[in-house]
């Protein structure tokens, strides 16, 4: 059995004008919608899969997430940039779990959260 590249799957989810990447903008859409609306504030995190950070393969898809986020009034934090000086099996929760983190891997997001809730001022 051949099994595609995490490219491949990931493009097919996220081709323009595709259905799956339409149905992810609606629900961006909404959830500014409800932020406006209850007049929360959204800090949009991008989490990277965990994998060679230094040749990391969805760096493209990152940006069209952040562009996309930024443009509903997101504030977006893409953890790529904070993970980028450790190792991937580090931030690993399970050697075969690529998505999840672990301790440190969750340290490291509590970290740049709250530095941008300090940043910008939130809790005011």
């Amino acid at each position: 059995i051949i099994k595609p590249s995490l490219n491949i799957k990931f493009s097919e989810i996220y081709i323009p004008d595709s259905t799956n990447w339409k149905n992810f903008e609606d629900s961006l859409t909404e959830l500014e919608l409800l932020s406006n609306k209850y007049n929360f504030t959204i800090i949009f995190i991008i989490h990277p899969h965990l994998y060679n950070f230094e040749k990391y393969p969805l760096t493209e898809y990152h940006k069209r997430i952040k562009i996309l986020a930024e443009r509903e009034g997101f504030i977006v934090i893409d953890m790529l940039a904070y993970y980028k000086d450790y190792d991937f099996n580090q931030l690993k929760i399970l050697k075969q779990d690529n998505v999840h983190p672990n301790y440190l891997g969750n340290q490291i997001i509590a970290n740049a959260v709250s530095n941008k809730i300090i940043e910008m001022n939130l809790l005011n």
